[in-house]
């Protein structure tokens, strides 16, 4: 568990960190405004990419490695809902995706989440 937790976070520090150091693009970045972005520099904002590939790894941990005593682990469909939310967040900061757009995405990837298929509701 503790090499899981560990492979977790140097993905998650190690792609924030290339992130940070290697992207060339222009999408993706926030640049101040003079109002209420008052940094100098360009900011990332595709954080979000390496904090998914750890939730990737330590799901497939726990769904396939980690099964409970009746062999169950995580559902799949949760694995498909958060890559859904990831994909909605990830091209709202490349993109920009309306406000309403997003706010229906995460309300239908919630609505799933409490009337999908049974074993779906993990809360």
């Amino acid at each position: 568990m503790a090499a899981v937790l560990a492979a977790g976070f140097l993905v998650v520090f190690a792609g924030i960190s290339g992130l940070v150091r290697h992207w060339r693009f222009v999408r993706g970045t926030d640049a101040g405004d003079g109002v209420r972005k008052l940094q100098k520099k360009p900011i990332l904002r595709l954080g979000g990419l390496p904090i998914f590939g750890a939730f990737v790894i330590c799901f497939f941990y726990l769904n396939w490695f980690r099964s409970g005593p009746a062999g169950e682990g995580l559902p799949v469909a949760l694995l498909g809902l958060g890559t859904g939310i990831f994909l909605l967040g990830f091209f709202d900061d490349l993109f920009g995706v309306p406000a309403k757009l997003k706010l229906i995405g995460q309300v239908a990837a919630g609505r799933v989440t409490r009337t999908g298929p049974p074993g779906m509701l993990v809360w």
